[in-house]
């Protein structure tokens, strides 16, 4: 349960013209500037935020960008100009190496404006060499999942498994490598923030929606804000998508548990620490470079469930998961059948195929699909 919340903002600070140091703001309620949208550019929206992105994404320690000549802003402006470009830079892109990623990737930061130039001065946790070989091992460890024609449950099951069962929690707090994906991947051993980080990538690079949301670990009787003043309380764990909605996954607990623990597996808001002494509090202290995660606009882009995930039961013929044969079943085999006859790619599940292969002869054909029907015909008049 170790993640140096405040690290960022602490330490990192915007410094303007006048050379005086203005610290980000303490809470991420509103990641926008709207005042802003009419005085910059989208060159200045877009296209330097996706420059500090590369930066970023190959370990650039220092660097510079240039803000365009016409752009006219206050101070105060400048300095939340200068703030949203950065949140812009961490943006989820669906990528496995950027977004909630890099957003982890960084120990450390501080910019510097003079004129138009806009100087940065980075630390990371890992190096562009040392993320290579992350990306190795990650690539890795999906041919071995072999994800491909799974559900995003199934997907999340195996990585799960894979990740509670592989790695490590490291007591090391000195190594800054257990604070990364590398710890985790490359060493077998990390903290919460390189566990998390790891099971993000693998979950975005198979297709799979996912958060690394940070917090709190809540003990009983123990106040938020004493909490949030001692590093050791500070965690991070994941939100994951299924089936269109969001569930909470906290594999850093489930490997603390031991080997073949689900105790923190695609729970819900209301069960997520039913099997807990301590409470999963989420909370941004770390300025605007993180999200506001209990605000009602990230709410709303990951609507995550009351109560824990349920997993669809398929049997014979019952391949929409109702607990009925019937036409429509029929219906999505012969669809199955055309898709893949046609080189189309198959969108059943190894549990789907299974089922929907009721001959048991390996092929997946319309005669599968007259056997369902024929099946509910029988049922309908029994």
């Amino acid at each position: 349960m170790r993640f140096p919340s405040r690290l960022l903002s602490a330490a990192a600070a915007i410094v303007l013209l006048s050379g005086a140091t203005v610290q980000p703001a303490a809470s991420a309620a509103s990641v926008r500037y709207p005042g802003l949208q009419d005085t910059v550019s989208a060159y200045v929206d877009e296209k330097t935020a996706a420059e500090i992105r590369s930066y970023f994404r190959n370990r650039v320690t220092e660097f510079s960008i240039m803000l365009p000549e016409n752009l006219k802003v206050t101070k105060e402006e400048k300095q939340q100009l200068l703030q949203q470009l950065l949140y812009d830079a961490f943006e989820e892109t669906g990528s496995g190496s950027e977004g909630d990623y890099l957003r982890f990737a960084v120990k450390n930061y501080s910019v510097k404006s003079t004129g138009r130039e806009v100087s940065f001065s980075m630390q990371y946790y890992t190096t562009a060499e040392q993320e290579k070989a992350v990306d190795k091992k990650a690539s890795e460890i999906l041919s071995k999942l072999a994800l491909d024609g799974q559900t995003d449950y199934e997907k999340i099951r195996r990585i799960y498994d894979h990740i509670t069962n592989s790695v490590t929690y490291s007591k090391d707090f000195t190594d800054p490598l257990v604070f990364s994906a590398y710890g985790a991947a490359v060493g077998s051993s990390a903290v919460c923030q390189g566990i998390t980080q790891l099971m993000y990538k693998l979950l975005l690079e198979s297709g799979v929606n996912a958060r690394i949301i940070a917090g709190v670990s809540l003990k009983p009787g123990m106040s938020l804000a004493e909490a949030v003043a001692s590093d050791d309380h500070n965690h991070v764990w994941m939100i994951v998508q299924a089936d269109g909605r969001y569930y909470l996954c906290d594999p850093t607990w489930d490997i603390n548990l031991g080997k073949g623990s689900s105790a923190f597996f695609m729970k819900g808001r209301r069960d997520f620490d039913e099997n807990s002494v301590n409470t999963h509090v989420a909370y941004n202290s770390n300025g605007l470079v993180f999200p506001d995660y209990e605000s009602d606009g990230f709410k709303a882009a990951y609507p995550v469930s009351d109560t824990a995930y349920k997993q669809v039961s398929y049997s014979w013929g019952d391949v929409d998961g109702n607990g009925f044969v019937d036409a429509v079943d029929a219906s999505m085999i012969l669809s199955e059948y055309a898709r893949v006859s046609s080189g189309g790619q198959s969108t059943f599940s190894s549990s789907q195929k299974a089922c929907a292969d009721v001959r048991k002869d390996g092929i997946i054909d319309a005669v599968d699909a007259s056997a369902v029907l024929a099946e509910y015909a029988r049922l309908s008049v029994s």
